[in-house]
């Protein structure tokens, strides 16, 4: 089980008694607790704040020491390694990865706020008082099956890095995306994406444990036609939807990308890149 270093342990818990004690209650979500219920080790500790309104909530921070505002407008703050906000409204305000309007709102339910979220794996929060799991959507059930599934159909398509965030996550924790899931990631479409965020999910993908997974499902998934044709060659087709796993040139593509990952443990940060592309 993932283990909190103890003084980051000890001061979540002390914003969590200092929220319970204002009448609130302050639960630790998203892949914090999806990596410890895989006992994986997770740096990133975020802290969903219910039932204390943003002036007060921030006036509480203030006594844990220095407080940075990510995002005024819906109250997200850090404390160091630690993220505090309210549960979120969003809604899609335009075209576009960032076309959203957010606003915090601390009398949301618990599963109503997690209702936003991607996949069912990250819905689920944990109290750090009581140690109890609130899971309205059976991400660990889904832990279990090792099977992302997407929580709100409807929601899943507002933000189309998510069918990139399918494709890291399915090859970073070795789990199979269902089949709803995979017929809506291949109708959304991935032009609105700028490149540093297709960047940034290409860069987790590559240093997944076995990177081939995910580059198998985004061939299958047409993302390699619409970002990376020059790939498309490998698969032994000219173009989505057919697509002919046998293909020589792209088999043989899987197997070095996934030879190159486990040659790089020891090169500094730049050289891996350079080694995992060049495998590519």
């Amino acid at each position: 089980m993932t283990r909190f270093p103890n003084d980051q342990m000890a001061r979540v818990r002390s914003i969590a008694a200092a929220v319970r004690d204002s009448g609130g209650r302050a639960l630790i979500v998203g892949g914090w607790v999806r990596d410890r219920l895989m006992g994986r080790e997770s740096k990133d500790v975020d802290l969903e704040v219910y039932g204390v309104d943003p002036p007060r909530l921030r006036r509480l921070l203030d006594g844990f020491g220095r407080v940075e505002s990510v995002g005024e407008s819906f109250q997200v703050y850090k404390l160091g390694d630690i993220d505090v906000s309210l549960p979120r409204r969003e809604s899609k305000s335009g075209r576009g990865h960032r076309a959203f309007d957010v606003t915090g709102d601390p009398s949301m339910s618990v599963e109503e706020a997690a209702r936003r979220r991607d996949f069912t794996v990250n819905a689920i929060a944990w109290d750090p008082l009581t140690d109890e799991y609130l899971d309205p959507f059976d991400g660990r059930g889904d832990i279990e099956r090792r099977l992302l599934r997407v929580v709100d159909d409807a929601r899943f398509a507002d933000d189309s890095l998510r069918v990139l965030r399918a494709v890291q996550f399915a090859a970073r924790l070795g789990f199979t995306l269902d089949e709803p899931a995979r017929a809506r990631c291949r109708s959304i479409p991935l032009d609105d994406l700028p490149p540093e965020r297709v960047w940034g999910e290409v860069e987790k993908l590559l240093f997944a444990p076995r990177p081939s997974i995910g580059f198998a499902l985004a061939m299958e998934l047409g993302i390699v036609t619409r970002l990376f044709p020059e790939l498309q060659a490998l698969s032994g087709c000219a173009q989505e939807p057919e697509w002919h796993p046998e293909g020589d040139a792209w088999v043989h593509t899987l197997q070095v990308i996934d030879e190159a990952r486990v040659r790089i443990d020891d090169l500094p940060r730049p050289q891996q890149i350079a080694v995992m592309l060049g495998a590519v």
